[in-house]
């Protein structure tokens, strides 16, 4: 979860378990978290915009004036996937265990018919 000591970037993004059901595609995440945070760079909308004014001698302005935004977004949401990845690893050891027990189970009780 995003704390307010967060870049305000990183805010938008929240992942659950459910965005993950599905079709998901990494691409269309970030590609609309990216649309969001920058309306005037609509993927394929881009090629229309004319490159930038090459920088005066002694004043440069960044090339990509939103490229801090976005590497903070891009940050925080590699953190939140790797929390959502140890959620679904502990998911899945405990799934793994009950389908052991449930099996366990089962055979006793196939042997006991036979």
């Amino acid at each position: 979860m995003p704390s307010p000591n967060d870049p305000p970037a990183a805010l938008p993004l929240t992942l659950d378990l459910e965005d993950f059901k599905g079709d998901f595609s990494f691409d269309a995440l970030f590609g609309s978290l990216v649309d969001e945070l920058l309306p005037e760079f609509h993927g394929d909308d881009a090629a229309g915009v004319p490159p930038p004014p090459p920088p005066l001698l002694g004043a440069a302005p960044p090339v990509f004036p939103a490229v801090d935004e976005l590497l903070g977004l891009f940050k925080h949401s590699c953190k939140e996937l790797v929390d959502l990845r140890r959620q679904i690893d502990k998911r899945l050891q405990n799934l793994k265990k009950e389908v052991a027990t449930q099996d366990a189970k089962h055979r006793k009780t196939l042997g006991e018919v036979s």
